[in-house]
């Protein structure tokens, strides 16, 4: 859920002669144990594992650097998910590549594709947000989407079908929609939070299963603007720039202070402004305090980025003194981009997600390769 710079161009097309090291990028996302990026041009570039295609340059090798996408459609935004990626065209048309197992793709099969298929039957998109075996996008029309693995029991208690193609939910209007690790979240234009799937942050279940299909309402969260969905976690800021966190916690992702599971949304400890958060990872969340990153959470793998591994239950500086403009959570690795387009990511890289040349794992932020 990082914010994300602007991207000018509308072209029909991108000159593939144009290599990554002559542009930068205007958004990121990080994914399980890959990482995508769009380009100031409108290009979509990824890197790390690659085994079901969702690299999308239409094989299944692992990339340690940026790899150009198998199109030259101009893109405006892309969402890295667990073994697929999704990205929305500057007309609003939607792109998804690699595993389909449950419809993920949204192109009406469950065959997976190493290269971008177009999702039917939906309307046009302006957001997008893959998660672990499902995607979720708010179309022009303001309301949201989901297709994939149906996140829950259907109405006879047994496991729902998934779905091939977009179905719109049963939601108001929305301001913000995430797709996370078998739960996904939504903030209606009224500030109203929702989750649903497997055991949704911020849901009390009276039995089992623990499971909904449907949006639930949040009834503790504040007022929010936006909302990303984890871990069976979430969190999400409000308009004047607090953020809250709920849901299970393994290892400080709450970011209150304590390792207390609560379904109530709590602010993360001290009291600075935040102008982003984003927790789509197992077990940490970062956000934006102006251009400085704070991580925390789980830190195993140098995820926070504060140059050690230890873990922390509130919020920590990322070190570096860079200055980012958007920051993005994988499910062990981080990434911000600058102003100007320079990328950077640390923590977990045996597939090369830090997109640095190497599989190292990394506990301060270094620069992607371009």
């Amino acid at each position: 859920m990082a914010l994300a710079l602007a991207i000018g161009s509308t072209a029909a097309c991108f000159d593939t002669s144009t290599e990554p090291a002559e542009l930068g990028f205007a958004q990121l996302s990080a994914g399980s144990y890959h990482t995508c990026g769009v380009t100031a041009r409108g290009a979509v570039y990824c890197w790390g594992r690659n085994e079901f295609g969702q690299l999308g340059d239409g094989t299944t090798e692992n990339r340690l650097v940026p790899t150009r996408v198998a199109t030259t459609r101009v893109f405006t935004s892309v969402s890295a998910g667990f073994n697929h990626s999704c990205a929305v065209t500057d007309n609003g048309a939607m792109h998804c590549w690699g595993g389909n197992f449950n419809g993920e793709l949204g192109d009406g099969t469950m065959t997976n594709s190493a290269s971008p298929v177009i999702v039917v039957d939906g309307p046009a998109f302006r957001t997008v947000s893959a998660g672990e075996s499902h995607t979720c996008g708010i179309g022009t029309d303001g309301f949201g989407y989901c297709w994939g693995a149906a996140l829950g029991p259907g109405p006879d208690g047994q496991g729902a079908p998934p779905t091939t193609r977009p179905a719109r939910l049963p939601l108001p209007a929305l301001a913000s929609l995430s797709a996370g690790y078998e739960i996904a979240c939504a903030v209606t234009l009224g500030g109203a939070t929702y989750c649903w799937g497997l055991e949704p942050p911020g849901i009390e279940f009276p039995a089992e299963p623990r499971a909904s299909n449907v949006p639930l309402r949040v009834e503790g969260a504040p007022p929010l603007a936006s909302v990303s969905a984890g871990n069976k976690h979430a969190c999400g800021i409000t308009g004047g720039g607090t953020v809250y966190c709920w849901g299970l916690a393994r290892g400080g992702e709450l970011g209150d202070g304590s390792a207390t599971t609560h379904h109530d949304p709590l602010p993360v400890a001290g009291d600075e402004v935040y102008v982003a958060v984003d927790a789509r990872s197992s077990s940490h969340s970062c956000g934006l305090v102006g251009d400085a990153a704070r991580c925390w959470g789980n830190n195993q793998l140098g995820q926070l980025g504060d140059g050690t591994t230890t873990g922390s239950w509130v919020p920590t500086p990322v070190v570096g003194g860079i200055a980012f403009a958007a920051i993005t959570v994988g499910i062990r690795h981080t990434c911000g981009v600058t102003e100007s387009g320079e990328a950077y990511c640390w923590g977990y890289g045996q597939f090369g997600q830090l997109g640095n040349g190497g599989q190292a794992d990394v506990v301060e932020p270094e620069a992607v390769t371009r």
